[in-house]
C-alpha cells in the first residue's frame, strides 16, 4: 500500500483497505457458498497430489463455515428477517463500491478485483431475491 494513504472514504475502514477479503465482509450466503466451493476445490487439488493442506486455507474455510452457520442460526431464530438480510447485502454493496473506487484510485488493482467479484456475487443474490 502507498504511504501515506490518501484519506479513506467514510464507511470504509483501514482493515478493508489492507485486506478486502477479511471475513467481516462475508455476510452473503451466495458469496459464502461460492467461496467455500472454491476452497473445497483447492483442497481437493492439493490433496490429490498428496500435499498437506496449508493452515491458512484451513483457517479461511473454518472462518467461512462459522460465518455461514452464524447467519443460518440468526435466520432460524427469527433474528434475521429477509428484509434485514437484504438491507445488510445492500449496505455491503454500497460500502464495496466506495472501497473499489478507493483501491483503484491508489493503484491496488489486485485488491480491487476481490471487491469487484464480491459486488458481482452479492448484486446477483439481491437481484435474484427481488
Amino acid at each position: 500500500l502507498p504511504s501515506p494513504l490518501p484519506p479513506i472514504p467514510e464507511g470504509v475502514n483501514l482493515e478493508d483497505v489492507k485486506d478486502p477479503d477479511n471475513i467481516s465482509n462475508y455476510i452473503s450466503m451466495m458469496l459464502l457458498d461460492t467461496k467455500l466451493n472454491y476452497w473445497r476445490n483447492q483442497v481437493k487439488k492439493i490433496s490429490s497430489v498428496g500435499n498437506r493442506i496449508p493452515d491458512k486455507i484451513k483457517e479461511k474455510m473454518s472462518a467461512l463455515t462459522k460465518n455461514e452457520a452464524a447467519i443460518k442460526a440468526q435466520i432460524e431464530a427469527g433474528r434475521l428477517t429477509e428484509e434485514k438480510y437484504m438491507d445488510y447485502l445492500n449496505r455491503q454493496v454500497n460500502k464495496d463500491k466506495l472501497l473499489l473506487k478507493y483501491l483503484e484510485g491508489i493503484g491496488q488493482f489486485k485488491r480491487a478485483e476481490i471487491v469487484k467479484e464480491r459486488i458481482q456475487i452479492i448484486s446477483s443474490e439481491i437481484s435474484m431475491a427481488g
